[in-house]
């Protein structure tokens, strides 16, 4: 669980957000949750709300402390204290999980390669055997 302020700036921050995205809550406290967490969509202009607009729950690329990209499960939302606008985002490492799925994507995408090649050569086969039998029909006619 990872909580913003207004600003979208860092204000509190989990154990079990320190575990996946290896910072403590001291490395991150004060710190703009775009720029530390999801460079990439700060640098493509997008601002929290735009990213919170798109969908309830989404599926985000954010950047641990070693620069290494985690597939994140994430849900915003928007809450108000004091007349403030503050912001949530739950977190759920799917690294494996997107993983696994893009393997099963080329698994079947080579499955599907392997089936037309395998029917493209029993549909050759078939021709062949027809000319074959055009070809013996012709010779016993001749012979």
């Amino acid at each position: 669980i990872i909580l913003m302020d207004e600003d979208g700036r860092i204000t509190e921050w989990n154990k079990q957000a320190q575990q996946i995205l290896g910072r403590t809550l001291a490395e991150v406290n004060g710190k703009n949750f775009m720029s530390l967490l999801l460079p990439v969509q700060k640098q493509q202009g997008l601002s929290l709300p735009a990213i919170m607009n798109q969908k309830s729950r989404q599926t985000l690329e954010m950047v641990h402390q070693d620069g290494h990209k985690i597939t994140m499960e994430v849900a915003f939302s928007e809450f108000k204290s004091n007349d403030r606008r503050s912001y949530s985002c739950f977190c759920r490492d799917i690294t494996d999980l997107a993983k696994q799925q893009e393997l099963d994507r080329q698994r079947a995408a080579t499955l599907e390669r392997m089936n037309r090649l395998m029917v493209d050569r029993e549909l050759r086969m078939t021709e062949l055997k027809k000319q074959l039998q055009v070809l013996q029909n012709q010779k016993k006619a001749s012979g």
